[in-house]
């Protein structure tokens, strides 16, 4: 009985804080190396157009990202939605995949989580999100 009681424990508490990338996140730094300077592309990014601050990445369960992009100007918000549209996600286990072609093409990263922090990785960049 007591087995029984501590695993239905563990299992409780590893679902309550199992991390995962379905929701709402705001990526907050997106690194890549130039001239081996490694170089914030996201910092570039808000300096240029400050509106992308407020940038939040919807991850779907269906596999899409949708951006929402409240605060920009409407002309870009409709290069951005045309550009990301068809924007897809795949997870299994700590291999995940972006594309815009339905995986023809794709980007592929390591990702791990740290509190409501989740990071992906390659051997060309580093992007950092933060969880709403």
């Amino acid at each position: 009985m007591k087995n029984i009681v501590l695993f239905c424990t563990l299992f409780l508490l590893n679902n309550t804080f199992a991390q995962n990338i379905v929701g709402k996140w705001k990526c907050i730094a997106t690194y890549s190396s130039f001239d081996n300077k490694k170089t914030n592309m996201q910092a570039a990014l808000h300096q240029s157009r400050p509106c992308t601050k407020n940038t939040v990445f919807d991850f779907q369960s269906n596999g899409k990202i949708v951006r929402n992009y409240s605060a920009c100007d409407a002309k870009y918000i409709e290069t951005q939605n045309k550009f990301w549209k068809d924007q897809k996600w795949k997870l299994d286990g700590n291999n995940l995949k972006t594309s815009v072609t339905d995986f023809s093409l794709f980007n592929e990263y390591t990702i791990t989580f740290s509190g409501n922090k989740m990071t992906w990785t390659n051997k060309d960049e580093t992007i950092v999100y933060q969880k709403l």
